[in-house]
């Protein structure tokens, strides 16, 4: 009898699982609130990488919000956005850890043209218009329908920014490119001028890819033949046309 009493009191000395559960809860929710809430955890070192020289002093000013902040409580989003407030950063990516330690990885966006209606604005490689912090050279001039320019104007209904983005990428191909103007007009129709008076049609953007390779075939042939003022159409990329000087400054 004396052993199965005391079989019995053991048994009623160990903790209930429902409240061992309990128990391993409130722990974990108090190294949880500590995480969240020690300055132990607070951001005291951050790598920058991608930013550009002229930028960094910005940078360290959207940055300063991560002073005395516990890992837990940084508000990601809201450093990302204020790094892309400024209109050439294309991206923005914060990690942190709980050991005071924080990267921000930055990226810019590559400029292919200059608008010509309003330099201070280039267009991107991803075909995206943005106002630069800088000054841009070495690069073609783009020009746009007017009515593309106006406020009110859907801009991808009256030109393929995409396209237009991987011609001005490609007008060095062909000459100078600070020498160039892409010009876009309103039938979406694209040609390069270059700066030797010769003209390249492209005509649509269609088949963009082929009418290049042609271009670069009749160069082969006539190494020469942009400077001296002749144009080239290759509307048809299947039945290109050498024009004359007279006529090719003229279009």
């Amino acid at each position: 009898m004396a052993r199965k009493r005391k079989r019995k009191t053991r048994s009623r000395s160990q903790p209930k699982p429902k409240l061992r559960a309990v128990l391993w809860v409130l722990l974990l929710a108090n190294i949880a609130a500590g995480v969240v809430w020690s300055p132990v955890t607070s951001i005291r070192k951050v790598r920058v990488t991608g930013a550009r020289d002229d930028d960094r002093q910005r940078l360290a000013g959207v940055l300063a919000a991560l002073r005395d902040v516990p890992c837990a409580r940084v508000d990601r989003p809201l450093i990302e956005t204020g790094v892309l407030a400024e209109s050439d950063v294309r991206s923005a990516v914060l990690r942190r850890n709980p050991f005071g330690r924080a990267t921000l990885r930055v990226g810019y966006r590559r400029p292919v043209a200059r608008l010509e209606a309003l330099p201070e604005v280039l267009l991107s490689n991803e075909g995206v218009l943005y106002k630069a912090r800088r000054a841009a050279t070495g690069l073609p001039l783009l020009r746009l329908p007017r009515e593309a320019l106006e406020p009110s104007a859907t801009l991808a209904g009256l030109w393929e920014p995409g396209r237009v983005s991987e011609l001005c990428a490609r007008a060095s191909e062909f000459g100078p490119a600070e020498k160039t103007v892409v010009d876009v007009e309103s039938t979406g129709r694209l040609c390069l001028n270059m700066g030797s008076g010769a003209r390249i049609e492209f005509g649509s953007s269609e088949q963009l890819g082929d009418k290049f390779d042609e271009v670069h075939r009749i160069l082969r042939t006539h190494p020469t033949l942009l400077e001296e003022g002749f144009g080239v159409n290759v509307t048809a990329p299947s039945k290109p046309v050498v024009v004359p000087p007279s006529r090719a400054q003229k279009q």
